[in-house]
């Protein structure tokens, strides 16, 4: 409930929109309703017997870890795409690069782990552009992706396989390009735009910690 009450907060201040938010997690929501169907069907059993169909029983032990683990995951995917929504690719990657810093005393490649956040980020949306351009293409050849779902898998790979050679395609040549810059990751980098913590994120970040306490000594 208090992290739930963080990310409403977390949303106001960052003045993105809910309805933004929904639009982005929406295609989500089918894995929160397996993740809580498989509890409420496969669960731990205890607790009271709520309902009994069949030889089925939905004790509140089932149904309490049903809510728990799908409301976590809800959570999780709003902060996901929040970070998204407010943070550039070269932001995120910057902050996740500066947080393992201290990790390069142990040898950890930190530049090398930043670089490939930064790329996983930016390629989400290029292939996301890539799937709907091979798959209006091959509609416009005749392809229909409608019927049994038997038939729209197989015919699905009409889209997949393209997509698939494309990414490899651009993973090529942007390791080439890496190359062709003379990218080295035990050389110190430099940042385009370089970022500084300030007033509103030390306050967030007190307010997160107090948030993170008390759901502790709560549960």
């Amino acid at each position: 409930m208090i992290v739930m009450l963080l990310l409403v907060v977390a949303l106001a201040v960052s003045g993105v929109r809910g309805s933004v938010l929904w639009r982005s997690i929406r295609p989500m929501l089918y894995v929160v309703i397996i993740t809580l169907g498989y509890h409420l069907l496969f669960g731990r059993d205890g607790g009271r017997v709520l309902v009994t169909i069949a030889g089925w029983s939905l004790s509140t032990t089932r149904l309490s870890d049903g809510l728990f683990f799908s409301l976590r995951l809800l959570v999780f995917v709003s902060v996901a795409f929040l970070l998204t929504l407010t943070s550039t690719p070269s932001g995120i990657a910057e902050g996740f690069t500066r947080l393992l810093s201290p990790l390069r005393r142990l040898k950890v490649p930190v530049n090398d782990i930043g670089l490939m956040v930064f790329i996983a980020l930016r390629f989400v949306p290029i292939l996301a552009r890539e799937f709907v351009d091979i798959r209006n293409a091959q509609m416009m050849r005749g392809v229909r992706f409608e019927g049994p779902w038997r038939q729209r898998a197989r015919r699905s790979l009409a889209i997949l396989i393209p997509v698939f050679v494309a990414a490899l395609n651009r993973a090529d040549d942007l390791a080439v390009a890496i190359q062709a810059r003379g990218y080295r990751s035990e050389l110190p980098r430099t940042w385009y735009a370089s970022t500084r913590f300030g007033v509103n994120d030390w306050l967030f970040s007190l307010i997160t910690s107090a948030g993170v306490y008390l759901l502790y000594r709560v549960t």
